[in-house]
């Protein structure tokens, strides 16, 4: 058992309701802001406090202004005010919740008023009513709470420059209310809740806009009374780690004793009876840990009231002090859980990260000069972390100073680089962010090398790359180069500040630099640099874009696919502007086609704009191109280089978690996958949410018309995948899922989609052939072709199939000037026709005109 002292913890308490019907309304809480002073802040006072007591969001309680008959107080909430009222955790029976609200006209906000089942400052919180006063709508609304909305919902007008009355009935044991605005109904019949808690916890009031509203006369009634047996108020539960002891005390809204007493119960042991109208109650002999206290007014054998508080009786720890701080190892993880922590009352206020609440600590003393990584990262919670010098007292808190200190740096976990000496001790403080805790562990190691970069050099075909020579530590002793985990240099001296890579492997290779210091006896744990060797011969380039850690990995299904079926792909890492050396060229390289694995939710990343212009240059060259990406930032907005070519429309809407199966549609112009019916989907994401996008085809894209879907959710309810076939360059597919959790034979539709995709010629350009001056389209030119178009043109003949062809003069235009140019070249010894002239099929080097060819016979 630690003896620190004494350490106050105050947890209010949480109301626990059995009782039968009774006839009246029972006022269990009220607040008109009359007792508070004009100009003062509202928290700390009356049970309100700001949300998760961040500082900055407090609101004023102003003076002339209200709606309390005889009053002249009310709230006011400016820009971004959030404030909240904790509530003694009704959860049984029906309550009726009323507050005025004030909102003047002329602003531009959006005002809260909101219910929550679940709250703890800096804790677990779940919403149950969000209704929102938008000025930019002109309309109250409710939107319901973290759960979907049931119930019906009927925005109402706002009314502007009067107080008016927001009222919410709640039943929690039939688990939904309905609320109502200036008496109109906007929500009827809601679930109150739905994975949060049976309960009625907090009321937050919260301005989202730039406008200014008001609140006054807040209250909270019991439908049907409570007659002589009513609910208590606060429960403060305080922690004496000197006496071993917790001392109780209650108050409640009970008109006398409880007629069968109170039972006061520590973690569902009873250990206490006291009389109906106790107040108080000490708990001694107490173990160290966390505890719940629940006090219980008995009213009959079938009705009863309670309220519980959670504390941690001291601490269940040994290194809760930084007088009492643990010894730990460079190299050495150490485990530790702040979960039954307390906060050193000694100690310096923490200075970032609003940690705090709680605290671990640790010293490190170093056997060596050097910078070393301080870190939590893996930790199981959102930690926050500080690092002390030892003072000139080791152990004296008051005379250390704070070096570093982190809140994020690895996710939510917690992660310095400290310059530390030899034979100095350093003290490690760890905490959480907003008062958070849990298990984690605690690594200290030498900082990487710094300054890692590198490229391939397509001339010599080398992988170049470089560091700072001693890091930011101490100067290594030696190098160490891996490639993809493999050792392939060591032993580099000290001062070496890069290497080639002679025989690099082609694709992405992952290179490491490690440094080595014998001083202090460890090396560091490597900086990741990615580079890429191009594969000048593959059929098939595949972009790996997704961040790693997603369930279905499309990349790797795409090039299985591709090989089962002869191709020759590669798999390059990460966006498609790392291709180099010419991969996405024709004239170089052998690319026939283009895979783009955007992934889907959570791990998705969207084509980033060098990609995209990547991607629209290589399309352009006759290249095509697949593209998969999920959720509403995978193919809206994507940048415009690619988003003008991908036939999708703009807008995309954002999807749902209801596509696990789906069926294929005939584009009617080169896709059919009409023969595919109810094929199983799997989701990278399916226990939670997956997000799969709803793409419309367009025809308003730059390179023609003919755009389609060609796969939809398997109830038809929305498309998935849209088949583009472009006038000119590659054609294009596009689909809001993986095509590694197809559950069809993934063999079989590669080959349709290379089909497809191959079908403007799979790596030239897909204009169409046709000889210049064929007019009848007979294959020949003569002057039957001038007489067929001066007929087209004067005197009711049918137009050519080739517009094109009857172009003679390539202007742009067909008229009267192209049967001149004809006639001239056939008789008069006038200039021959353009390219592609009119012996052999060609196809319009000059294709910019709006002219067309509709169809033509080329052999």
């Amino acid at each position: 058992m630690m003896t620190h002292g004494i350490r106050a913890i105050i947890v209010l308490g949480i109301l626990v309701l059995g009782f039968g019907g009774h006839p009246l309304h029972a006022q269990l809480d009220q607040d008109n802001f009359e007792s508070y002073a004009i100009g003062s802040t509202i928290s700390g006072q009356g049970s309100w406090d700001t949300w998760d007591q961040v500082a900055g969001v407090d609101s004023e309680v102003v003076g002339g202004f209200n709606s309390t008959v005889g009053g002249n107080r009310s709230l006011e909430l400016g820009p971004d005010d959030d404030i909240v009222r904790l509530f003694n955790g009704l959860n049984q029976g029906r309550f009726n919740f009323t507050s005025n609200v004030y909102v003047p006209s002329g602003q531009n906000g959006a005002y809260y008023f909101i219910l929550l089942n679940t709250y703890e400052h800096n804790g677990p919180k779940n919403w149950s009513v969000q209704v929102e006063i938008n000025d930019a709508t002109g309309m109250v609304e409710d939107f319901g709470g973290s759960s979907a909305i049931t119930g019906q919902s009927t925005p109402t007008p706002i009314v502007y420059d009067q107080w008016v009355e927001i009222e919410v009935i709640v039943d929690i044991t039939e688990n939904d209310y309905s609320a109502f605005y200036n008496g109109s109904q906007i929500m009827r019949d809601n679930v109150w809740q739905n994975g949060g808690a049976a309960d009625m916890r907090c009321l937050d009031l919260y301005n989202g806009g730039t406008g200014t509203f008001y609140y006054d006369d807040v209250l909270i009634d019991v439908v049907g009374g409570c007659g002589n047996c009513c609910p208590f108020d606060t429960l403060n539960c305080v922690s004496d780690c000197a006496t071993d002891s917790v001392s109780l005390d209650w108050s409640s809204f009970q008109a006398g004793p409880y007629p069968l007493g109170i039972t006061v119960r520590r973690d569902g042991v009873d250990i206490a009876s006291l009389p109906g109208d106790a107040t108080t109650y000490q708990d001694v002999g107490v173990s160290d840990g966390v505890h719940e206290y629940e006090v219980v007014g008995v009213c009959t054998a079938a009705s009863s009231w309670s309220t519980t508080c959670s504390l941690i009786h001291c601490s269940a720890i040994d290194n809760d002090t930084c007088a009492t701080a643990l010894p730990v190892d460079l190299g050495v993880p150490t485990a530790f859980d702040t979960s039954f922590a307390l906060l050193d009352p000694a100690a310096p206020v923490f200075s970032c990260a609003n940690g705090g609440s709680v605290d671990e600590w640790y010293t490190f003393t170093p056997t060596c000069d050097g910078v070393f990584n301080i870190s939590l990262c893996g930790s199981s919670y959102d930690t926050a972390l500080e690092v002390f010098d030892g003072g000139l007292t080791p152990g004296d808190c008051s005379t250390m100073t704070l070096i570093e200190c982190n809140d994020d740096s690895c996710g939510f976990q917690s992660e310095v680089n400290l310059t530390a000496f030899l034979g100095n001790t350093y003290y490690i403080r760890i905490s959480g962010f907003g008062g958070d805790r849990g298990p984690g562990t605690l690594n200290i190691g030498m900082a990487e090398v710094t300054g890692l970069t590198g490229f391939y050099d397509c001339t010599t075909g080398f992988s170049e790359i470089a560091w700072d020579g001693a890091g930011i530590g101490p100067t290594y002793d030696e190098y160490e180069i891996l490639r993809n985990g493999v050792s392939i240099a060591s032993g580099l001296p000290a001062g070496t500040t890069n290497f080639t890579d002679t025989a690099p492997l082609i694709g992405s290779q992952t290179y490491l630099v490690i440094g080595t210091s014998s001083i202090c006896n460890i090396s560091t744990t490597g900086t990741a640099l990615s580079l890429t060797a191009p594969d000048l011969t593959a059929t098939d380039v595949i972009f790996r874009a997704e961040q790693p850690g997603g369930a279905i990995d499309s990349a790797q299904a795409i090039f299985d696919a591709l090989t089962a079926t002869g191709r020759t792909p590669v798999i390059i890492e990460g966006q498609a502007d790392a291709a180099s050396c010419g991969m996405l060229d024709p004239a170089v390289a052998t690319t026939e086609r283009v895979w783009f694995c955007g992934g889907s939710f959570p791990n998705n990343q969207a084509m980033n704009a060098a990609s995209a212009l990547a991607i629209a240059e290589a399309q352009a060259l006759g290249i095509g191109i697949y593209v998969e990406s999920g959720d509403a930032w995978g193919f809206d907005p994507l940048d415009p280089a690619f988003s003008a070519i991908d036939g999708i429309g703009d807008g995309v809407v954002d999807g749902d978690d209801s596509f696990v199966a789906m069926n294929g549609l005939d584009s009617t112009f080169g896709l059919d996958l009409s023969s595919y019916a109810a094929i199983t989907y799997n989701q990278d994401n399916a226990a939670d949410n997956d997000w799969t996008d709803q793409l419309v085809a367009t025809d308003l894209d730059l390179l023609g018309p003919e755009a389609a879907a060609v796969w939809q959710e398997s109830t038809g309810l929305y498309s998935t995948g849209v088949y583009y076939n472009t006038d000119t360059g590659g054609k294009v597919i596009c689909q809001s899922w993986e095509f590694g959790g197809f559950g069809g034979d993934q063999n079989a539709l590669i080959e349709t989609y290379i089909t497809a995709l191959d079908s403007g010629g799979g790596g030239g350009p897909t204009l169409p052939e046709f000889r210049r001056g064929d007019s009848n389209g007979d294959a020949g030119f003569n002057i039957a072709d001038a007489v067929f178009l001066l007929a087209a043109l004067f005197s009711g003949g049918p137009p050519s199939s080739c517009a094109d062809a009857s172009d003679a003069n390539d202007d742009g235009g067909v008229n009267i000037a192209d049967a001149i140019f004809k006639l001239a070249a056939l008789f008069s010894g006038g200039a021959p026709l353009p390219d592609p002239g009119s012996v052999t099929c060609g196809v319009d080097p000059t294709d910019t005109d709006p002219l067309d060819c509709a169809s033509y016979n080329c052999p």
